[in-house]
């Protein structure tokens, strides 16, 4: 079956770390880059809060545009991954320390919940437990 679909479209599409990436017929993406997956009709399997805009807040797309939300793509399974990295993520980073004119930035790959954490745990620093809210097994606490 995969095989008739790969003969009538000409390429391959696969889902590689959450996101349906068209890949040509000689290999390799033809995305473009993190503006053209959504125009060229990439399909998201991803978590909920990234579907190009599907579902957002009419509000915050008022305030925030509709581009932001088009070109919102998971880090890995397209946009930049080991098998063909253009140092997306990279760069991102690099051009974020030069606007906050930090030495480094670092972006968090595993989702918000995660991101928030790790900052508590920064600033609680080694020897303060941290809390938050969940089960009793979400405290952090150092040994």
């Amino acid at each position: 079956m995969l095989r008739s679909v790969e003969q009538r479209m000409g390429a391959v599409f696969f889902a590689g770390g959450g996101a349906l990436v068209r890949h040509g017929p000689h290999g390799g993406s033809d995305s473009g880059g993190p503006g053209s997956l959504p125009r060229a009709g990439a399909l998201p399997f991803t978590p909920p809060g990234h579907k190009q805009g599907r579902g957002a807040d009419p509000e915050v797309v008022k305030v925030l545009g509709e581009e932001v939300f088009r070109t919102d793509l998971l880090a890995f399974g397209g946009l930049d991954d080991r098998l063909g990295s253009g140092r997306v993520l990279e760069r991102a980073e690099e051009l974020m320390a030069d606007a906050v004119h930090a030495e480094h930035t670092f972006f968090s790959t595993c989702g918000s919940s995660l991101s928030v954490k790790a900052a508590m745990l920064a600033v609680a620093g080694p020897t303060r437990p941290c809390w938050w809210a969940g089960t009793r097994t979400n405290r952090w606490s150092p040994a």
